[in-house]
């Protein structure tokens, strides 16, 4: 099938919809699909080719290509959408894949295949008027949202299509034969620590990095990483660290995600200390029906998770396979990690069962289903 991926995320970047674009596009190549991906040129004047750089940046195995399309910022967005549904119009584009609700209104009310996945509702009037548009446009073929709690969310506004909940994904292939956590800090020329609790991720408000400080202070013997970041907040959070004299934090900084396994190998324990509010890039909060991606990635890496007890992570995670504690009690995550560092065993089991439930999650069986039934 050929299939045109518009996705409205700058690539490349750091950003996690990027990662999750580029991954999908990587999924349906494997399929045996013909894939190319439209994505908008905001700065550059003249459009660019596809880089090594860009497939390294994202671990991608495989190439596919990508179209950068020009859009004007006083636009919104708009101009692009609908050059990117002219293209596939021109290019007899079997199925339009997409994130971005402006194109799959375009492309559905034109009478083109369309799948459209949605990671949030509509915030605005004319968004929620565009659902309606979309949801009468003949050429749409199905809805994917990414948990259960966001299609409940939008039950009204999409009564009787086809909806599926595709939780994101991990791949699989890049997590095999981890190495023990000794051994992958000495490769990266890591402290060693009897215990190292790592996190990867943005640093954004709620995302739970106040609290990684406090355990941090409250277990000097142990180190604690932190992966990810844009600059600004790194340097607030190491001023934070000599003001209260924490000095078993290090801050690793961008990892693109193709070396992210290694740093997370490095690691005992991974901490996923999401608040009850937690602000996405754009700023808005997104904890009600969030599908994070490190949660996968942790996952496949076999090490025990520590997650908080937060009802949509709960379509994922339990009991058996990781240690759940409540977001706003530091005295729940204390104890779980010294019982982590007491009962190696433990975690290990714990971890393994994760890394075995994860297996139903990887890109490629997560595009298979997302185009199980198209013709």
């Amino acid at each position: 099938m050929h299939i045109l991926y518009v996705a409205s995320s700058t690539i490349p970047s750091r950003t996690a919809n990027s990662i999750h674009v580029m991954k999908m596009c990587q999924a349906f190549c494997q399929l045996g699909h013909q894939v190319e991906l439209c994505v908008p040129r905001y700065d550059n004047p003249s459009v660019p080719e596809p880089t090594g750089e860009i497939w390294e940046h994202y671990g991608i195995r495989g190439e596919f290509p990508i179209r950068w399309l020009s859009t004007t910022a006083r636009y919104r967005g708009y101009d692009f959408a609908a050059r990117a549904v002219r293209y596939a119009h021109r290019v007899r584009a079997e199925l339009v894949y997409t994130r971005t609700l402006s194109a799959a209104v375009i492309a559905a009310m034109w009478g083109i295949p369309t799948i459209y996945e949605i990671h949030e509702p509509p915030r605005t009037a004319f968004n929620r008027l565009s659902y309606r548009l979309l949801m009468q446009g003949r050429g749409l073929r199905r809805l994917v949202v990414i948990t259960q709690a966001l299609k409940d969310l939008l039950a009204a506004k999409t009564a009787g299509k086809d909806v599926l909940v595709l939780p994101d994904g991990v791949d699989l292939e890049r997590f095999e034969d981890m190495p023990a956590a000794a051994v992958s800090r000495q490769r990266l020329g890591l402290s060693d620590a009897p215990l190292t609790l790592g996190y990867a991720g943005h640093l954004y408000a709620g995302r739970g990095i106040e609290l990684i400080l406090e355990l941090a202070r409250r277990f000097p013997q142990f180190q604690f990483l932190i992966a990810g970041g844009n600059d600004q907040d790194i340097d607030r959070y190491r001023q934070q660290t000599r003001d209260d004299r924490i000095a078993n934090v290090l801050f690793l900084g961008f990892i693109p995600n193709a070396k992210l396994p290694q740093y997370l190998a490095a690691c005992e324990v991974l901490l996923m200390p999401y608040q009850r509010n937690v602000a996405a890039s754009g700023g808005q909060d997104t904890m009600a029906w969030a599908s994070p991606l490190k949660m996968f990635e942790y996952m496949a890496t076999g090490r025990l998770i520590i997650a908080s007890d937060l009802p949509v992570l709960r379509e994922i995670l339990s009991p058996a396979n990781c240690v759940l504690c409540p977001p706003d009690c530091v005295d729940a995550w204390q104890q779980a990690i010294e019982r982590a560092a007491a009962l190696p065993e433990w975690r290990e089991a714990i971890g393994a069962q994760a890394r075995q439930d994860v297996t139903q999650y990887s890109w490629t069986r997560r595009a298979q289903r997302a185009l199980a039934g198209i013709t």
